[in-house]
């Protein structure tokens, strides 16, 4: 007979297999409990409250993950702590932070004047186009009248597959597991579903009338949508198994078609640059018309994978970097996602700690600018060094020293093992910057503009990310946030296909350099490490 759990507070009942951990039964329950790495317990985000009797003893890794207290109050770990009998597992609200659906207020106003509406098809008044960006963290999405090119709205929900990892790394590894592939490209598309009939439902549009859709996303979301099984990106040279522009039908691409949703509907499957480099970047320089720049520019799209450009209109070099899940406040003892409530700036000037929280609600975390935010403030006052260490702790966390800001009633803080992770995030973009401008011939002070693009860039404070090196020392004049401009990227090539021409012109221009291949990033890599850096702002590459 097999063993029952039930999960509370949800009241979700569920059987499983004997020897089946509760992070595997959650996922099968629909319930996403959260985990940053594939279920192995490196991160200790997935913890719960299971009964005493009916699992397995507690194990190392936790007793080394957990506080003595919370093992003391009966914490476990959901992917090491397995089922032999009918249990119930208490699911606490940290572990669950993406039960809730985050949400978009709005596209920003893109100007779609210069792109004429396509041409070769004739569309009615009510005929829809969805521009989906799909990200390692969020999938956001567009709503357009095809005819108007009038944008109806936008949302965004968590990509589900974080259940199987917050990085694209930690997804490739549990691709490789039997089973693991389908069950990352089903939860690619039920959070497609989820977001589609969010978009719909909130313009009181109709799903039959969706005639065309575009996607953009990095290379893992490209070729996991597509079917292909990861393998070519597990292995050298770590290349997708198509780069080209594509365009093919729902019927094509799925097997499952979302109730309702015409089979012949069309999808724009937009052309990646190569490598982890996905069409996100490319659509960004499109929307922020990089591709037309005479002056050298350097684009950043900062997230859980960044991926970074420069160049001109006439060669552009482009890569990315594995920052983690820090960014997004992923792997961070007290980290959050930039949903209402988190913690996005900090200042330590006055005699108390000030703070900053998205939508000025209630604090709850701090997001990936909040975190960076904090740990600028600390080395501005002396309190972390250079190397990382934390000279004046306050408190701790799980047994560990930290520096805590005690807020309305919470206690919220960094770690040395968060400004690790801080320090490590930071430095890949820095280091990835430097090679990028060696490649091209330049110093610093030939890069004319910077551009910063992703969730994350969106909330990040320029001046203090500019003190701990996440970027090299530019004037923040010459600094632009451009939101998601892969968004806006999808959202031209959906209603125009002067954009698709161009789109592809661009992909001609760049050329992708493999940073873990690069004989110069490791050296970099740990110079930048530094806070801010060990020679800062110098480039240091020849």
């Amino acid at each position: 007979m097999c063993p029952q759990i039930h999960f509370l507070p949800m009241d979700i009942k569920i059987e499983v297999n004997e020897g089946e951990n509760i992070l595997q039964s959650a996922r099968a329950a629909g319930i996403p409990i959260n985990t940053l790495c594939s279920g192995n317990g490196a991160c200790g985000k997935c913890r719960v409250k299971p009964d005493a009797l009916g699992i397995n003893e507690i194990t190392l890794t936790e007793k080394l993950c957990l506080s003595q207290k919370q093992i003391n109050e009966g914490y476990r770990l959901a992917c090491l702590t397995t089922v032999w009998d009918d249990i119930k597992v208490w699911i606490p609200e940290e572990s669950l932070r993406d039960w809730t659906p985050a949400s978009k207020e709005g596209a920003n106003g893109l100007d779609l004047s210069q792109y004429p509406p396509r041409r070769e098809i004739v569309y009615n008044d009510y005929d829809l186009g969805i521009a989906l960006d799909l990200g390692t963290t969020t999938l956001a999405g567009y709503l357009h009248n095809m005819k108007t090119q009038k944008c109806l709205g936008s949302a965004a929900v968590p990509n589900p597959q974080m259940a199987y990892g917050a990085d694209i790394m930690s997804r490739l590894h549990y691709a490789l597991k039997s089973g693991g592939f389908e069950a990352l490209q089903k939860a690619l598309f039920e959070g497609i579903d989820h977001l589609i009939i969010t978009l719909l439902r909130n313009a009181k549009g109709n799903i039959q009338n969706v005639r065309r859709i575009s996607v953009v996303g990095n290379s893992v979301m490209h070729d996991c949508l597509l079917g292909y099984d990861l393998a070519s990106l597990t292995e050298l040279p770590f290349s997708p198994r198509t780069t080209e522009w594509l365009t093919l039908t729902l019927k094509e691409i799925r097997t499952h078609i979302l109730s309702g949703l015409r089979p012949e509907t069309e999808v724009d499957i937009l052309p990646l640059a190569g490598g982890f480099v996905g069409s996100d970047l490319l659509a960004g320089l499109l929307a922020a018309g990089l591709h037309q720049s005479s002056e050298v520019f350097l684009y950043l799209d900062l997230g859980t994978n960044n991926e970074i450009a420069l160049g001109n209109k006439d060669k552009i070099f482009v890569s990315s970097t594995s920052a983690g899940p820090a960014f997004e406040g992923g792997a961070l003892s007290c980290g959050m996602r930039a949903q209402p409530g988190a913690i996005d700036l900090v200042s330590l000037s006055g005699e108390k700690p000030s703070i900053r929280t998205i939508h000025h609600l209630q604090p709850q975390g701090l997001c990936g600018s909040g975190a960076v935010s904090l740990l600028a403030e600390l080395l501005r006052t002396g309190r972390v060094n250079k190397r990382g260490r934390l000279l004046q702790p306050n408190g701790s966390i799980n047994n560990s020293p930290a520096f805590l800001l005690e807020i309305q009633g919470i206690s919220v803080g960094l770690t040395e093992k968060d400004i690790g992770e801080l320090q490590k995030a930071k430095a890949a973009i820095f280091a990835g910057t430097v090679i990028l401008a060696a490649k091209f011939g330049i110093q610093p002070e030939d890069v004319s503009k910077v551009y910063i693009a992703g969730a994350f860039g969106s909330h990040l404070p320029v001046n203090q990310a500019l003190s701990i090196g996440l970027i090299p020392m530019f004037d923040p004049e010459r600094i632009t946030m451009v939101g998601n401009a892969a968004g806006d990227g999808a959202r031209l090539c959906l209603i125009s296909s002067k954009s698709q021409a161009e789109l592809v012109k661009l992909q001609s221009k760049t050329e992708v350099i493999n940073l873990a291949m690069h004989s110069e990033f490791e050296k970099e890599f740990i110079r930048a490490l530094f806070l801010p850096h060990e020679e800062y702002p110098s480039f240091g590459v020849r």
